[in-house]
């Protein structure tokens, strides 16, 4: 074979430029540069530590925790899926089929447990808990928000909007699926143009469980008539999701930008629009600063600490009058187990799970392009060919092995 003479060195330069060019650039994505495998890691480890936090309490699982332990469980059902990461990442995929196991474990002794409580809350919202869920692709665009000055928030009671779903569902009074009463129909409306807070996750999760339940063409044919408050008007219940997240953004953007937030219904309200707009297919949500400042808030316990401490939220639902965060914030009554809010840290998990989701289908993706760059390629046939510098040419080939190794 005839030596390589300098008339190669340009070619070499431009084939190690676009693969180091192309690794800068294909690395930005909304949370900054993909992270590493050690990175990822770390975020797992804490996956791993509140699944074994919910695994210790299964027998004790509410509603609260296997709802978010439904969101993780759709989510690592996605990840888990995708081949490319048992191959590149295997330490990492076994790791995460560990924690599945935990999840999936929890969620069949708790919806057992739940079921033999019959408590009526059980039987009017158990639904939500029982079936797995579906995490959409990560890829849905935001429309522009209602600013924060044109919102409102409102009078918003708990007890009302879940009676509202279990309308949906059909197991409310009527136990017919995908009622739609005139007042559930006004207050669910109304709500995700205009207000914030708990009042904007509850309408999303109405619109998602009618969609969940079959009950799509009823919601869209009262959608064919009505308007927002701004006079819109929305074709589908994506379009409402769209929305609904999008003024969520806002929200948790205007919530960062004012911290600390403070613990209990703030970190939980925080924590519960993240994970939903993230379970609805929306990667804005999952933005490294906003998933480390919700870890921040787990305790040594490998849990958000209750920081009620042992006392319940509504010991009668039927008596919440909307007027406390507390009592107004989620699907059910928080009960806490070992110091800990089962829904604040379920909804963490929920949170991590997504984010380490997107991180590895992007750097999972990334890989594969990096593989089949011409430049990558080239570079390849260089060594395996030639005999010009081969010890340099080996060197930055290893260093560029590393590099693609931790990207």
């Amino acid at each position: 074979m005839p030596m390589m003479g300098r008339s190669w060195l340009p070619s070499i330069c431009v084939c190690l430029f676009l693969l180091v060019f192309g690794v800068a650039q294909g690395s930005r994505h909304s949370s900054g540069a993909i992270l590493s495998s050690f990175e990822l890691s770390r975020y797992i480890a804490e996956m791993e530590g509140m699944a074994d936090f919910f695994w210790q309490h299964r027998s004790n699982a509410n509603v609260d925790a296997l709802f978010g332990l439904r969101l993780t469980q759709a989510h690592l059902n996605v990840l888990l899926q995708v081949h490319s990461v048992e191959v590149h990442y295997p330490s990492l995929y076994r790791r995460l089929f560990k924690v599945a196991v935990m999840v999936n474990g929890t969620l069949r002794s708790g919806v057992r447990s739940m079921h033999a409580r019959n408590s009526k809350y059980s039987r009017s919202l158990g639904w939500v808990a029982s079936v797995e869920w579906y995490a959409a692709p990560l890829n849905e665009p935001l429309p522009p928000a209602t600013p924060m000055s044109e919102r409102v928030l409102g009078h918003f009671s708990e007890s009302v909007s879940d009676a509202c779903i279990a309308n949906v569902l059909g197991t409310g009074r009527t136990k017919r699926r995908c009622t739609i009463s005139p007042s559930c129909w006004k207050m669910e409306f109304d709500a995700f143009a205009v207000s914030t807070g708990y009042t904007l996750t509850h309408s999303s999760l109405y619109y998602y469980m009618a969609k969940r339940r079959g009950c799509t063409r009823e919601v869209e044919s009262k959608l064919e008539t009505a308007r927002d408050v701004a006079g819109k008007s929305y074709k589908s219940i994506s379009a409402i999701l769209a929305k609904v997240c999008a003024n969520i953004y806002v929200e948790m953007q205007d919530s960062t930008d004012n911290l600390p937030i403070a613990p209990g219904s703030d970190q939980d309200l925080f924590l519960e629009q993240g994970s939903l707009c993230a379970i609805y297919g929306y990667p804005q949500f999952l933005r490294q600063d906003w998933v480390n400042l919700g870890a921040s808030w787990l305790g040594p316990n490998n849990c958000v600490p209750d920081v009620r401490r042992g006392r319940r939220d509504v010991p009668d639902p039927s008596q919440d009058n909307g007027d406390s965060k507390w009592t107004s914030r989620r699907l059910l009554v928080d009960v806490s187990a070992g110091g800990c809010s089962t829904h604040s840290t379920t909804l963490d998990l929920s949170y991590i799970t997504a984010f380490v989701r997107y991180e590895l289908e992007l750097a999972v993706a990334h890989r594969l392009a990096i593989k089949q760059h011409s430049g990558y390629k080239s570079l390849y046939s260089l060594l395996k060919h030639g005999r010009w510098h081969v010890r340099t040419l080996r060197n930055l080939l290893n260093n560029v092995k590393a590099m693609l190794q931790y990207h």
